[in-house]
């Protein structure tokens, strides 16, 4: 926002040059990021009285006007009509500069010395074209340097208002601060609508239909006044501010919104059907053409400001052009209201349009400015425009906005902000910032903000307003203690770190992925709408269609870092991810998982190094070893039924009969829809795997004995799993059975048809003594025979 240092003078008497004030307000929370300096040419132009006015005796267009610049009189030539004996005008003296280097000397004019020049705004370069000379206010005092009573040498600074404080999005607010800070008065011009007798009751009516986007709603209507340009003082304020001067109505709209902080907008009275002013909601199909001449369509949730029968505003943002204000406008009927927050910055962001009004109503305006804001204006416009003001103010506000009570502990603050600072210190401040404060007790206050400071809302912003004003700089610098306790680890903590390091020491990378996904990769992978993962959770507010559900598997970001990888040249893709998946059943859940992908050749492409892709038994190895490093020893797998899984090369992990996880190929089907290639994947509940975790260690001591081992091939039926033979002969539990494995599975022309053969290696040790032979294959027969029986095997 830009502040003329000028404009602040007329609320606050400050002596403390723009720099100083840039770091003043800086250090409150107000970076000035910039200071411009508005430079002058002209020199030696006073403010002066004409005493009196006579005719040129040898000129009919001339007149003679006796001026007084408060230390002599001086007879001037002028060529103007427009002055008469009283008005202040701006004398430029012998050897004056004016507009464009032009210096002013006593000249002969048709027979008399002319003593000066009486200039208009033209010929000060205050305005591009101007009739007549330049008339001053009544009250400019006489003998004032032009430059200091029009304020033209000035200086502009940049403040950055942060969102929380559209308070301060005016002259008025920043000069608010400053005075809060450095403990000056605050003045204020006074404001006083003269009314005429007629009241505005028999001249228009106003309705609210939608209060809580309209909480407040105020009218006023001025007659008869004259459309034209502004006076200097306001278009040069207006355009230092970074605002175009439009017209003298429109004009002191603006200037009140610049001063005050309060947009205002002015409709053509005598546009409005119906004399009245409706407060609603766009209906179904409306549009209207705004006054930078576009034509806009509405939806049902815009908040309209409305005559009888058609829309001629958008509430907060913008004006229509069809209740504008022009050359032939006689009649006003002038708005001042408070606009819920919420629609504006909805309605602003729906049509692309961004206003000084409404980035003030959008961020919160003031409640309680509404009748001061539009006092003003009609004052002004009263004393510029001319014209007479209706009595009364159509005022509707059914339900107060009130400021909340906040109770401020003394001994609280000191210890948030650190310091000590007296009661009366902290009441002294709050009261400079416009707070109503009581004593409740010895150590509270009770604290009612002022109704322009809707950012005030708990005791902590309290303190922060005391340490604001107090000054952050004097508060000590300290360094922070604390106390240095040994950590531990907890079971989970161990856990995960054991899964971690493994997967890392296999050479796998971690991911960390968003949470959101789209429902259509669920598609992608084949997945019924029956199933557990469709029970998502769905964002009301998403980032984008690609993130509009939680997700409910880790596979679909292994998927999309693994094609972001391929697409940057790298194929040898090892990744895992450990992060949270969320269903929606009677409620939200969350559950732990642990997901990996792998794709590409087993080993690095080198000339010593056969090319070899990976398959199903690199991926289960790598869940073997995580299950084994937890030390979990009772687990078997068992084929999966997967939808997005190959239906020959995936497996379900389970762990005392219990479901933990699933591993293998994706299905072809899959491959082929996301255009990938020969990818392996798995996903484990890690919550599951730390309830089997365990976390002790026990030593075990070395083998005294030495082993023995027998191997035997069964045939079996081709349907029956090895896992169930092998399951069987460990579950024999004999004391000298150390381990079991499959060492070979084969099907061909020695096997018969719909059978398979298994080769299983058992390894028998004592820890009493050395085993014998006989004793070996005593116990090894008893263990096939019973295998043979339960399962129709044959001894190959």
């Amino acid at each position: 926002m830009k502040v003329s240092y000028n404009w602040l003078k007329d609320f606050i008497d400050i002596d403390i040059p723009p720099d100083e004030l840039a770091q003043l307000l800086t250090n409150t929370g107000f970076e000035v990021e910039d200071i411009q300096r508005v430079s002058s040419t002209i020199k030696d132009v006073t403010v002066a009285h004409i005493v009196s006015i006579e005719q040129h005796p040898k000129a009919d267009r001339l007149s003679l006007c006796k001026v007084s610049d408060g230390k002599s009189e001086r007879l001037i030539v002028c060529g103007a009509k427009n002055m008469k004996s009283g008005d202040k005008v701006a004398l430029a003296l012998p050897g004056a500069i004016i507009a464009g280097g032009r210096r002013i000397e006593r000249a002969e004019i048709r027979g008399i010395v002319s003593d000066g020049m009486l200039c208009s705004e033209e010929e000060l370069g205050l305005s591009e074209r101007s009739e007549g000379i330049m008339i001053l206010p009544g009250d400019a005092p006489v003998g004032m340097d032009i430059n200091a009573y029009l304020g033209l040498e000035d200086f502009i600074l940049e403040v950055n208002i942060t969102p929380n404080r559209p308070d301060c999005m005016s002259i008025l607010g920043i000069a608010r601060e400053i005075a809060a800070v450095a403990g000056a008065q605050l003045s204020f011009p006074l404001i006083r609508a003269r009314e005429c007798d007629e009241g505005i009751e028999d001249y228009t009516r106003v309705t609210i239909e939608d209060g809580d986007l309209c909480p407040r709603y105020a009218a006023r209507i001025i007659r008869g006044v004259s459309i034209g340009s502004s006076p200097f003082w306001i278009r040069s304020r207006l355009e230092k501010c970074g605002l175009r001067s439009i017209n003298n109505v429109v004009d002191i709209t603006n200037y009140v919104l610049l001063e005050m902080g309060h947009p205002l907008h002015a409709f053509d009275y005598d546009l409005l059907e119906g004399r009245e002013i409706v407060i609603r909601k766009a209906r179904l199909g409306e549009r209207i053409v705004t006054l930078d001449g576009v034509m806009r369509d509405l939806d049902t949730e815009m908040l309209m400001i409305c005559d009888r029968v058609k829309p001629v505003a958008i509430a907060g943002i913008m004006g229509g052009s069809n209740t504008e204000v022009s050359l032939d406008t006689k009649n006003i009927l002038l708005e001042s209201a408070y606009f819920n927050p919420t629609s504006i910055r909805k309605t602003s962001k729906k049509l692309g349009l961004r206003t000084e009004a409404s980035q003030r109503f959008e961020r919160g305006a003031d409640p309680e400015n509404v009748i001061a804001a539009i006092n003003r204006a009609s004052q002004l416009i009263s004393e510029i425009c001319g014209g007479e003001i209706l009595k009364g103010i159509f005022d509707v506000y059914p339900q107060d906005i009130k400021s909340p009570e906040i109770i401020l502990r003394i001994d609280r603050a000191c210890m948030l902000i650190g310091l000590k600072i007296s009661a009366e210190e902290i009441k002294n401040i709050l009261r400079r910032l416009g707070m109503n404060v009581k004593d409740e007790t010895e150590n509270t206050l009770r604290v009612i903000p002022p109704s322009y400071r809707r950012d005030i809302e708990i005791e902590e912003d309290l303190v922060e307003e005391i340490a604001r004003i107090y000054g952050y700089e004097k508060i000590p610098v300290s360094l922070p203690s604390a106390e240095i306790i040994a950590g531990s680890v907890t079971v989970r903590e161990e856990a995960e770190s054991l899964v971690r390091n493994t997967l890392v020491s296999s050479g796998y990378f971690e991911v960390i992925n968003y949470s959101f996904i789209y429902p259509e990769i669920l598609d992608d992978l084949k997945i019924s709408h029956d199933s557990n993962y469709r029970k998502y959770v769905t964002l009301r507010n998403p980032l984008s269609r690609k993130q509009s559900i939680m997700r409910t598997t880790l596979i679909p970001g292994l998927i999309e870092s693994m094609k972001t990888n391929i697409n940057r040249g790298n194929r040898e893709i090892r990744i895992f991810e450990i992060g949270r998946v969320f269903f929606f059943d009677e409620g939200i859940r969350e559950e732990e998982r642990i997901g990996g992908l792998a794709c590409g050749g087993r080993y690095e492409s080198l000339w010593n190094l056969k090319d070899v892709d990976i398959d199903f038994y690199d991926i289960k190895g790598v869940v073997e070893t995580i299950v084994d490093v937890l030390g979990i020893d009772n687990y078997e797998f068992y084929p999966a039924s997967m939808p997005f899984l190959h239906p020959g090369k995936s497996a379900v992990l389970k762990i005392n009969n219990m479901e933990v996880g699933f591993l293998g190929l994706l299905h072809p089907d899959v491959e082929e829809r996301l255009e990938i290639h020969n990818v392996f994947i798995f996903e484990l509940d890690i919550g599951l795997l730390r309830k089997y975790f365990r976390p002790e260690r026990t030593f075990t001591e070395l083998p005294r004995y030495p082993s023995l081992y027998r191997d035997v091939a069964l045939i079996v039926d081709e349907s029956l799993f090895a896992n169930e033979v092998l399951r069987a002969i460990k579950q024999k539990k004999h004391p000298w059975i150390e381990d079991v494995k499959i060492f070979d599975v084969y099907k061909g022309d020695q096997v018969p048809s719909g059978k398979k053969s298994i080769a299983f290696r058992i390894n028998y040790r004592s820890k009493e003594k050395t085993l014998l032979d006989e004793e070996v294959n005593l116990v090894h027969n008893e263990i096939i025979k019973e295998v043979v029986e339960k399962f129709g095997a044959r001894v190959r």
